[in-house]
């Protein structure tokens, strides 16, 4: 038995005179990792950490992080060691769960996380002779330091190779015992958060890039920024009177006052907020996140929208009313390139919400609450001690909307963390087992002078000529008119009928737009409204549904579910500004007679329940809106109260990850999406007209025009050749190009099946105006809905 010694083992590459020791890293890891533990679970913990990179102890490995071999797997060796020790052990039953859990995320710590099996989780990685090339004996004497009660290594290698080659049949005799041996959602729900695993994972990623834990909000901070609050408030309300929304402007500063107060008193570790669309929930939200760390331990406050153009927003407001350092995290977020002290520091920081406020997605939370990745996992620590706030939850799917609550419950046991869940009506969560978690706080109801506007169901059904000359009509006569439609291809088809009108000034927006394309409509969108040339018309999908600070005259929406309508009516008269708007709902069938309907909103129950409702003819005015809400939630969830998701807890809790393991928001039943690079930054006669600054600054880091960003994804060794932090910033730079398509457009680019992303073969495929959309009105329509 050789190898390196032990003790000059490196754990990544020397830098600046600086010795990154691999003793010394598993050492800090098994503290870090175990330092919110007690007990047994304490100590398994700190093994878990000490021997997680063990197999960067052998020699190939050594030679491969000196850039003298190729890759070489290590995660095996810790996983098999870990096991090895703890089974010598008569550990009681539930430490014995404990035991392989954490051997299993050794084996996963840089990939997927996997299930339970029968067979050990180190046998696929296994490398036979894998010791011989170690410095056993320097590494016993390591162990013996830092775990003496878990250091009984025989001292040759060779025996220690053969007694862990017979660790599988000792496995399997612990797996027979765990097997599906929980099955009552309490205790699931404690197994089935991935708390340790998330230990283990921040503790390995933040020694490996040398950085510290963001302290959050401290209570010195929090008293500044609630004096920067109040001269927001201020601001806004004189804003809005100079729009001529002065009874909205009264109505918010009312509203706010009467459940400030019991927002704060934090009754219960959740509470839930209802009040209306447009009242200032933010603001309120803000100001208890405050309060709350002004008089408790600093942590962060964590802000989740379902939509980016939400975070987007939302983000802007903390920055601006309260003076705050605010990270956005999703796809089109990128950290400074220039100012952090390490190379992995401003990606990792992102990753794992290191600032005071962190604003994010539905998305972004779900992987972090149900991760499928060990890194998505690290992002758990981050809600210790933290302040989370949910907007608008009523878009989420309600098949995810009880598993959902059920972990934010087991978050809130075991992090301490404090939750305020709003919206103007929240889902029933009379089905989440949060026993004694929750208050709940109404607003004051809107005033009868304050609506902004009314829905309409017309009586008549709508095809793409009767809807575009309706949408055309509207905006002479309002001045400016939205229309939201189920999908692209309904999109593309009645913005294809308008294109030739010069009377208007015509956008449209979807999912089969490029991202930079989109954004920068947005911004023209705004302008349009702001001051306009000649009636405004949007063509659009559900892009334009939530949290976009445009405000529309009227609004027509393809029937949908209710609180899709509901969130799309917010786009009208939203600052009160006006007389009430209309918001007219119709039924929008195909040429072909097809209700395109199904093919996102795929929940009957759901669409039948607002069929009850809103039936034709009928007009309801904001003032009912709460009410009409409720009562459909509470039809639905009669009907089925989506408490299959209790099981697939249950499940996870017995070792079927699998089973949790990448819950989306807005449901599963997604038609597959191919990414397709378009080489594009604007028009043929301003071909850089959508690159923002941001952008633009990584193409300037990596030397690239537009066209050469593909050629560079596809040079042969290019991203294998780049650091790990430079390789995510490029896969983000080329992620602004990427429009995500069906499988049917493929056709489209060159085909090559050997790239994760093709490129468009000709550009003047796609249109300035609708994108790749016209393309959807080509062959089967059956998309579903990409925001």
């Amino acid at each position: 038995m050789g190898g390196r010694n032990f003790e000059i083992c490196i754990a990544r590459p020397d830098a600046d005179g600086a010795n990154f020791l691999l003793s010394d890293h598993l050492r800090a890891v098994g503290a870090k990792a175990s330092q919110y533990e007690e007990g047994m679970r304490r100590e398994l913990l700190k093994l878990a950490g000490v021997l997680h990179d063990t197999g960067k102890a052998r020699e190939s490995w050594q030679h491969y992080i000196r850039g003298e071999g190729s890759g070489v797997n290590h995660a095996f060796l810790g996983s098999a060691l870990f096991f090895y020790l703890v089974q010598q052990h008569n550990l009681p039953r539930d430490m014995v769960r404990y035991a392989m859990f954490l051997c299993r995320d050794i084996a996963c710590h840089h990939g997927r996380l996997d299930d339970l099996e029968a067979d050990p989780p180190w046998i696929g990685g296994w490398q036979s002779g894998a010791l011989s090339e170690m410095d056993v004996e320097g590494f016993r004497r390591f162990l013996h330091s830092e775990c003496p009660s878990f250091s009984s290594l025989p001292e040759e290698g060779t025996r220690l190779e053969q007694e862990l080659r017979q660790m599988n049949r000792r496995w399997r005799k612990w797996f027979m015992m765990q097997l599906d041996s929980i099955d009552d959602l309490p205790t699931a729900v404690g197994w089935a958060l991935r708390l340790p695993t998330s230990y283990l994972i921040a503790a390995d990623r933040f020694d490996a890039a040398n950085i510290d834990q963001d302290e959050g909000i401290n209570a010195k901070t929090a008293e500044v920024s609630l004096g920067r609050i109040e001269e927001y408030v201020n601001t806004e309300k004189n804003r809005v009177n100079s729009l001529g929304g002065a009874v909205m402007a009264e109505f918010r500063e009312r509203v706010q006052k009467a459940v400030e107060g019991r927002v704060q008193a934090e009754d219960k570790p959740i509470t839930i907020l209802q009040m209306p669309t447009g009242s200032g929930k933010t603001i309120v939200a803000l100001k208890a996140a405050l309060n709350h760390f002004h008089n408790r331990p600093g942590g962060r406050l964590i802000y989740v929208a379902p939509y980016l153009s939400i975070v987007t927003q939302v983000a802007d407001v903390i920055r601006t009313a309260a003076a705050l350092e605010v990270l956005e995290q999703h796809h089109m977020a990128l950290p400074p390139v220039k100012g952090a002290e390490r190379v992995e520091g401003p990606l990792l920081l992102m990753e794992s919400w290191q600032s005071p406020a962190v604003v994010t997605t539905f998305n972004q939370l779900f992987t972090t609450l149900f991760p499928a990745k060990a890194q998505e996992s690290m992002r758990l620590t981050a809600l210790r001690n933290a302040y989370v706030v949910i907007d608008e939850p009523q878009i989420m799917d309600s098949s995810a909307w009880n598993m959902f609550l059920t972990m934010l419950g087991s978050v809130v046991r075991e992090l301490d963390t404090q939750v305020l869940i709003m919206s103007a009506t929240v889902p029933p969560f009379q089905f989440a087992h949060l026993p004694d978690m929750v208050t709940v706080v109404e607003s004051p109801p809107l005033p009868a002078e304050s609506g902004r506007f009314h829905l309409s169901v017309a009586g008549e059904a709508k095809n793409a000529q009767s809807t575009a000359q309706w949408a055309l009509e509207c905006a002479h006569s309002a001045g400016s008119c939205a229309v939201i439609l189920n999908t692209i291809a309904d999109v593309a088809q009645v913005a294809s009928l308008l294109q030739e009108e010069s009377s208007i000034t015509l956008f449209v927006l979807h999912g089969a737009m490029q991202p930079l394309h989109k954004t920068y409509q947005l911004h023209l969108i705004k302008k349009a409204l702001e001051d306009p040339i000649r009636p405004t018309l949007v063509v659009a999908t559900q892009t334009l549904e939530a949290g976009i600070d445009i405000s529309f005259r009227q609004v027509l929406r393809a029937r949908a579910i209710l609180p899709s309508i509901i969130q799309a009516a917010g786009r009208a008269n939203r600052h009160g500004e006006n007389d009430a708007a209309t918001v007219s709902v119709f039924d929008f069938y195909r040429d072909d007679g097809k209700d395109s309907r199904p093919f996102v909103y795929r929940d009957a129950i759901m669409r039948e329940e607002t069929d009850a409702v809103l039936f034709p003819e009928r007009v309801v005015t904001e003032l009912e809106i709460p009410k009409m809400l409720n009562s459909y939630f509470k039809r639905v969830f009669e009907r089925n109260n989506y408490a299959a998701g209790t099981q697939r807890i249950i499940d996870a809790a017995n070792g079927h990850w699998a089973r949790l393991a990448g819950l989306e928001p807005f449901g599963q039943n997604y038609i597959p999406q191919e990414p397709v690079f378009i080489p594009l930054g604007g028009p043929p006669d301003c071909p850089e007209q959508w690159i923002g600054d941001d952008t633009r600054e990584l193409m300037q880091l990596f030397d690239v025009e537009v066209e050469q960003i593909y050629e560079r994804f596809t040079s042969r060794g290019f991203l294998r050749r780049l650091d790990f932090i430079s390789r995510k910033r490029f896969l983000n730079l080329i992620g602004r190009f990427i429009v995500n398509v069906r499988p049917s457009l493929i056709g489209l680019t060159e085909m090559n099946a050997q790239l994760s992303i093709q490129r468009l073969v000709d550009v003047e495929s796609y249109s300035m105006a609708l994108g790749l959309g016209h393309w959807y009105l080509r062959g089967a329509q059956d998309e579903g809905v990409i925001l």
